[in-house]
């Protein structure tokens, strides 16, 4: 088994856990992921010396990500306080642990085990730079989308300072116990030289809030997205498979498709026109576990042969500036966290009488489509010429939290933007702000259609043509 110290940044999902007071271990070492005895359901617990705690085992679902933010009420003294995520198979007697160490000063330290037949063994770790006093909160993220193949990416950071890079990564080159079904829960232990207990808060990730940027350019277009003008583009035939970690590639003529499985990629001044294949794919593809940090800048997107099947930019885990897509069903397709588009151009989705994906009925074009997914910001973008909607909100694939549009033009569809909880318990957490609306829309004066159960924040969103208000409509 090997670490290394981890860089760049990566997809993680926000799961708030409750901590549940649990049985007396011998030792850390004994400490292993078959669950302890749990004592009251409580928001607040108190670690004993040589005590762990731990949560209820989630229900079983694909490999993913899970985060907590841990209010330490006092510090431990005379020892030290461990928190984790785990992901353990089916049973919960194998699997991964990422946790952070707080010193008794305060110090943060990140790591991950490994557990095998309930026993931990295998761990290594990784200070790190911050601090916490009593009373503060520390973050924990795991991205355990890779555990499956032995490969988890851990980061935590007092809650007064902005989210860092992956801070270490465990790649597992022995037997792999977790499956690719995993149930996950949160887990802490105080050690046994520890003077006193120690109590601590569970809930969800709280962040230090950064100022958004102020977008101050025009509105996006031809001049000023895509492939800049008089650039020499080097012709490349067939898909463009990227496997190489840190790869960049510049001023190319891509006559296939592009697909990223390697992290920290970079891809500028380049034409990507596809080809001609069935199923359903993107034009740029980024969904693999190992594609995180992906950038495409001064990029012009668009199908040699326009296909039902083709997407713009679809996955998650990218940045997208300054990109011009036109042509595809839907210009991008989002399903997962982590994903920045600015100053970009979507526009002209090609539509189709009959479409595989909608029973044979006529495509549902859309300039953005979120199917799930946390950390997602749109700014500074134009977005016309969908017929379904310029943004579509669903919750298809898991809930959508932290989306913001900001900064935008929007027009075309039914509504221009549309937002539903699609049978998902959790409400989308959706902010609009500050977009200038086209008109256009098939249903007269819908510029955003929202749920009920929609947690939207909508404000300074006018018309483009008068600077008059819009008003949200509400459904079901």
């Amino acid at each position: 088994m090997t670490y290394r110290n981890a860089r760049g940044d990566a997809r993680a999902g926000l799961l708030g856990r409750r901590l549940l007071a649990g049985a007396v271990l011998a030792s850390l070492v004994g400490a292993g992921l078959a669950a302890p005895a749990a004592a009251d359901d409580a928001d607040e617990l108190v670690v004993a010396p040589g005590v762990s705690a731990a949560g209820d085992w989630g229900r079983p679902g694909a490999p993913g990500t899970a985060a907590a933010g841990f209010t330490v009420e006092e510090l431990p003294e005379g020892g030290t306080l461990y928190l984790a995520l785990d992901a353990a198979s089916p049973g919960g007697t194998g699997g991964y642990r990422a946790r952070v160490k707080v010193e008794p000063d305060g110090g943060l330290v990140v790591g991950t085990s490994k557990v095998v037949d309930g026993r931990e063994g295998w761990y290594s770790s990784t200070p790190v730079e911050g601090e916490v006093e009593p009373g503060d909160v520390v973050n924990l993220e795991a991205d355990f989308t890779g555990a499956p193949r032995g490969d988890v990416l851990v980061r935590a950071w007092p809650s007064d300072e902005t989210r860092p890079d992956w801070q270490h990564d465990l790649v597992d080159d022995g037997e792999v116990p977790v499956t690719s079904t995993l149930v996950n829960r949160t887990w802490g232990y105080l050690s046994s030289g520890a003077s006193g207990s120690v109590s601590v808060e569970v809930g969800d990730v709280r962040e230090q809030v950064v100022a958004e940027p102020v977008h101050t350019g025009g509105k996006p277009g031809a001049a000023t997205t895509g492939v800049p003008d008089g650039t020499k583009l080097t012709r490349h035939d067939g898909d463009l498979v990227i496997t190489t970690p840190g790869a960049r590639y510049d001023s190319l003529d891509v006559h296939g498709f592009v697909v990223v499985r390697a992290p920290d990629v970079t891809i500028t001044r380049s034409l990507i026109r596809g080809g001609r294949q069935t199923g359903n794919r993107g034009l740029v593809t980024v969904d693999d576990s190992r594609s995180r940090n992906f950038t495409i800048e001064d990029s012009t997107l668009k199908p040699d042969h326009p296909s039902v099947w083709y997407d713009g930019i679809k996955g998650s885990g990218f940045t997208a500036r300054r990109v011009d897509i036109s042509g595809t069903v839907d210009n991008i397709k989002i399903y997962g966290d982590d994903v920045l588009v600015e100053d970009s151009w979507l526009h002209d989705s090609r539509w189709f009488a009959s479409d595989p994906n909608q029973g044979g009925g006529p495509t549902h074009n859309d300039g953005v489509q979120v199917l799930g997914g946390s950390r997602i910001t749109f700014r500074g973008n134009s977005i016309t010429g969908a017929s379904n909607g310029a943004v579509q909100v669903t919750q298809d694939y898991s809930p959508v939290m932290g989306l913001t549009f900001v900064g935008n033009w929007l027009s075309g569809g039914t509504c221009s933007v549309k937002i539903n909880h699609k049978g998902e318990a959790s409400r989308p957490q959706v902010a609009v702000r500050d977009n200038r609306f086209g008109l256009g829309q098939s249903i007269a004066g819908c510029a955003v259609l929202a749920t009920s159960r929609t947690d939207l924040s909508s404000s300074g969103n006018v018309w483009d043509a008068t600077s008059l208000p819009i008003v949200v409509t509400r459904f079901g």
